[in-house]
């Protein structure tokens, strides 16, 4: 049996803080406009206002770091949000 942990309103906290860190770490400064909103919410606002937020990557090189930073979320936050119980 797999057992929630998490509400998805903290998953989606965690995953766009982690997310918003893992754009400072590459000199790119977003955070989300509410941080409880699904992560997929946050990067269409990164791809849509890349002009105001001051990214000069080519589209392919902003797709490479946001593929990038949703794997290292799935690796780092999904595993920490489940816990499997082995029934007894």
């Amino acid at each position: 049996m797999v057992q929630k942990i998490l509400s998805d309103k903290v998953m989606n906290e965690r995953t766009n803080a982690y997310y918003s860190y893992y754009l400072g770490e590459r000199n790119i400064s977003v955070l989300p406009l509410n941080v409880y909103d699904p992560p997929e919410r946050f990067i269409a606002y990164i791809k849509k206002n890349r002009e105001n937020l001051n990214i000069t990557l080519s589209d392919f090189e902003l797709e490479q770091i946001i593929s990038g930073m949703r794997l290292k979320a799935l690796a780092s936050l999904v595993p920490l949000e489940k816990i499997s119980w082995i029934a007894g």
